[in-house]
């Protein structure tokens, strides 16, 4: 299932309920949950801000998949700024641009840093002029995280 909305920060709060169904469907634990709803959160606001810094009116696309394992597949589509996190890499529990790994400036977003910390993966690409985000997480290492039976 896929849905558009306002890439306003006004529609967050209906954003993360719409994702937080399908974990809910998927079987993950309460904390599994709340670790999506905050990464989901982290990547909606970095479109909402960042991607559409310049615009006054865009839109986010959410699309859930169910996975196999069981999990899900969230996938968030923006026509905003290209943006690639895959540019970025962990230093000393900081994400920084690849570019300026070897500078001590201590640059870099937390936001990205538990995107990747707390999904089994994440994947992007451009499609035309679209940003495409997506990210994935499974029932089965879910369980094996602190805090989750």
């Amino acid at each position: 299932m896929d849905k558009s909305f306002p890439a306003t920060i006004e529609k967050l709060y209906e954003m993360l309920e719409y994702i937080r169904f399908y974990a809910i469907e998927a079987g993950f634990e309460s904390n599994t949950i709340k670790n999506i709803e905050l990464v989901a959160e982290e990547a909606l606001v970095n479109v909402i801000i960042h991607g559409y810094k310049d615009t006054a009116d865009g839109n986010v696309q959410i699309a859930v998949e169910n996975l196999a394992d069981p999990g899900i597949r969230i996938i968030i589509k923006d026509q905003g700024k290209p943006f690639n996190p895959h540019t970025y890499i962990v230093k000393d529990d900081v994400l920084i641009p690849k570019n300026l790994a070897d500078d001590n400036s201590g640059v870099g977003g937390w936001g990205l840093f538990l995107i990747y910390k707390m999904m089994d993966s994440v994947e992007y690409k451009r499609e035309g002029q679209d940003n495409v985000l997506i990210l994935a997480k499974t029932v089965s290492s879910a369980r094996s995280e602190p805090g989750n039976m």
